[in-house]
């Protein structure tokens, strides 16, 4: 997860590993701002081995945490690097 401080946008790389190829899906997540306040969204994904996407929305401080579908409503297992 990265925030851009002059932009203020939060990006994320999605990667989907070989085992089962890439997907196109809606991934869930879960970004939990500086002040405590917690936002919902849902992101597409492209089926794609590797890819970098923005979350919706501008933040005036970097993210306290950002968890991938936090719902556990996927097949997937999802890990921060």
């Amino acid at each position: 997860v990265a925030w851009g401080r002059a932009t203020g946008r939060v990006t994320r790389l999605v990667e989907q590993g070989p085992r089962f190829g890439a997907y196109r899906l809606t991934l869930p997540v879960e970004l939990v701002d500086a002040t405590g306040a917690s936002r919902q969204f849902r992101v597409p994904i492209e089926a794609r081995a590797s890819q970098v996407v923005d979350l919706p929305g501008t933040f005036t401080a970097a993210p306290a945490s950002v968890r991938c579908d936090p719902g556990h409503t996927l097949l997937a297992v999802c890990t921060a690097k």
